[in-house]
């Protein structure tokens, strides 16, 4: 990377073009810079990316003290100031503590959670359900008085924007998928109830970030509700 190359997968390079146009290939050129910055702001040496991307650059890291950290850099967009509110809210309980962050930069320093397998890995889907349940409900936590996170009906308003936006397809996702996603939404803001904001988690799956990858926000849910019933799958 000394030339300022960083060998990055198509997929990847598409998927920050596709969201985010001209930016999104102004801000995949501009990675090694921001790496490079972020390893000298916060005394790291840097590892190689993890094998898969989606959305963010996820690499491991070590602070000068010895700390195994991931560096996760993401377009600086309002999802990934949520992300970070939402994982100093969490305070490593069921999620990578958040040891720094450069929002500008859309850089965040994580705890590595370690051995770091991922639920893909187990062939017993009742048993990978219910690890995720557990994870779920550590994360289920009332939202502060203020905060920025839009609520469930706001998300999928959203998501009847996504054909517009994008010319009649839906985006980088499967069309399936989003009209999956639609049903969902419709069926969880009919039968919420009266709501009491609490902060539960959208997933989108990192190569290896192990826990580094999640999307936060406000929902409205029932008082009484089992937690684990509310997180998305």
């Amino acid at each position: 990377m000394a030339d300022g190359s960083l060998p990055l997968p198509g997929p990847f390079l598409q998927r920050a073009i596709d969201l985010h146009a001209a930016a999104g290939e102004d801000w995949v050129r501009r990675l090694p810079t921001i790496i490079a910055s972020c390893a000298r702001q916060w005394s790291l040496s840097v590892g190689t990316t993890f094998q898969l991307l989606s959305y963010s650059y996820v690499v491991p890291a070590m602070r000068a003290d010895g700390t195994r950290a991931v560096l996760k850099i993401g377009f600086p967009d309002q999802a990934l100031l949520w992300e970070a509110e939402a994982l100093r809210l969490f305070v490593g309980q069921g999620a990578a503590r958040l040891l720094a962050a450069d929002l500008e930069q859309g850089a965040l320093l994580l705890e590595r959670l370690e051995p770091g397998a991922s639920l893909d890995s187990l062939d017993d889907d009742e048993a990978a359900t219910a690890i995720a349940a557990r994870v779920m409900s550590q994360l289920w936590r009332p939202v502060p008085a203020e905060h920025s996170f839009p609520s469930v009906t706001d998300w999928a308003a959203d998501l009847g924007q996504v054909r517009k936006r994008f010319g009649g397809r839906s985006s980088p996702q499967p069309i399936a998928l989003v009209d999956q996603a639609d049903a969902l939404f419709a069926e969880l803001t009919i039968t919420m109830g009266e709501p009491q904001p609490a902060a539960l988690v959208g997933y989108r799956p990192e190569g290896g970030s192990r826990g580094a990858s999640l999307r936060s926000w406000s929902a409205a849910t029932q008082p009484d509700a089992p937690p684990a019933q509310h997180g998305p799958p």
